[in-house]
């Protein structure tokens, strides 16, 4: 459902150079997956902990962005 949207976006910001993915369609399938396991209503987590959860990945200035 949300996939083909989050496709469009991503699709979108590869051809303008703001996003850089060989990955583009698995992307789309696990961004609709991170918002779902964000959300405190499904799993339990106070302010603290999703702001832990964000953390996951950062911005490194010559990769762009790393997945730790």
């Amino acid at each position: 459902m949300l996939t083909p949207l989050w496709l469009e976006l991503i699709e979108e910001g590869r051809r303008d150079g703001s996003i850089r993915t060989e990955y583009a369609g698995e992307l789309s399938e696990l961004l609709p997956l991170i918002n779902f396991w964000l959300l405190p209503s499904v799993f339990p987590a106070d302010a603290d902990e999703i702001r832990h959860k964000c953390r996951i990945g950062t911005v490194d200035k010559q990769t762009k962005y790393v997945i730790k």
